[in-house]
């Protein structure tokens, strides 16, 4: 292992002294592979509607400490155009910034921040265990060191890079980067005031996951019957985990579903948002996400320039070929639905992106009946 350090020989001595005490805490052992910062926000799939045209409306939940009201995430779904939400579980508070660039950085300017050894590990305590990009400068030299923060203190950083490991000297750093936490969001209470912590949800409609029904009809005698129906989930899309998955009979036809959103495109926006319900998935973002679509009565209505052959629906820059390969040998629906929907949900299901699930959604006895129609010869 090899460190790296910049300073005087008083300086090295006092380094190491910190460094072998860091190793004796801290290495007697590995990490544990598991730990998590509480300030990046892990959130998990809840439920997904499943349509048969090969999209999913999908909702995540978790909670998320902030810094100054401020939470990072490690990645932005690729959700189709005017469908994306992330908004408070709590009616108190409201997410008001969304952004989403090459990673936040933070300058210890006095202007942007306090060039103070308290306000710099106050920031690099909340990027714990996560990696971190810092600017600093020793020795009249500008110096950059990259890697996974795995200590603080004593008045240095240690940061870990495969079995390379850098001890940064707090006082000496100019700025910090956040390399791997594209997605940032900024939470606030009554009065505006930062909020400490939020319970956020997500919502967004995606391409990637599809189901095929199948009914069987088994006779049992010769008025009754026994019909099942049995759905196909075909997930492409994210790890589904103890999840419900909603299985929508009926197809409505989305409008710029060949579109991502801006933020899944790589560009910030400023959410102007107010406080939402905290049950479920508040009507305003149901209503964002409906007055992006557009249900097509027929087919006919739907074909056009740009469509291919998934129930009318044109492509889309993230589908994986595989799956649109996939669904296209999966048998084509004459006609979209007009706007009834059936909806059967399917509790605690597990299955990951790249698995298929045979899942039975309906079985019941029904009475049948013998019908002749009679062809004069």
């Amino acid at each position: 292992m090899t460190w790296h350090c910049f300073r005087s020989r008083r300086d090295v001595l006092m380094t190491t002294l910190i460094l072998c005490s860091w190793s004796i805490t801290s290495w007697s052992h590995e990490p544990p592979k598991n730990a998590e910062n509480p300030h990046v926000w892990k959130p998990k799939t809840q439920s997904v509607s499943v349509f048969k045209n090969g999209f999913g409306f999908f909702t995540r939940e978790g909670t998320v400490a902030l810094q100054q009201g401020w939470g990072h995430a490690t990645e932005v779904p690729p959700a189709t155009f005017g469908t994306l939400a992330l908004f408070s579980k709590d009616p108190k508070q409201v997410v008001d910034v969304v952004g989403v660039g090459d990673g936040e950085v933070i300058r210890f300017d006095g202007i942007e921040q306090p060039d103070t050894v308290a306000a710099k590990e106050s920031m690099i305590a909340a990027a714990m265990a996560s990696v971190l990009k810092i600017q600093y400068r020793e020795n009249h030299q500008d110096l950059e060191a990259q890697g996974v923060v795995k200590s603080l203190s004593g008045g240095y950083v240690v940061l870990q890079q495969g079995a390379t490991a850098a001890a940064v000297p707090v006082e000496a750093i100019r700025s910090i980067q956040r390399t791997e936490l594209p997605l940032r969001f900024h939470v606030v209470r009554d009065q505006e005031q930062p909020a400490e912590s939020a319970n956020l949800s997500m919502s967004y409609l995606r391409s990637g996951i599809v189901w095929v029904p199948e009914y069987t009809l088994k006779i049992i005698d010769g008025e009754t019957a026994e019909l099942t129906l049995r759905g196909t989930l075909v997930n492409e899309a994210e790890d589904l985990i103890d999840c419900d998955v909603n299985f929508v009979v009926g197809v409505p036809h989305f409008v710029h579903t060949a579109l991502l959103s801006p933020l899944a495109a790589g560009h910030a926006i400023r959410v102007l948002g107010s406080a939402m319900p905290g049950v479920g998935v508040p009507q305003q973002v149901m209503s964002q996400v409906m007055n992006r679509a557009a249900i097509a009565n027929d087919l006919g209505n739907s074909r056009g320039a740009g469509m291919n052959s998934i129930q009318g629906q044109p492509e889309t820059g993230d589908s994986d070929p595989r799956f649109a390969e996939l669904i296209q040998n999966l048998p084509q629906m004459e006609s979209v639905g007009g706007g009834d929907y059936s909806v059967y949900t399917k509790k605690g299901l597990t299955v990951r992106r790249g698995e298929r699930a045979v899942v039975t959604l309906m079985s019941k006895v029904i009475r049948y009946g013998h019908k002749y129609h009679w062809v004069p010869g």
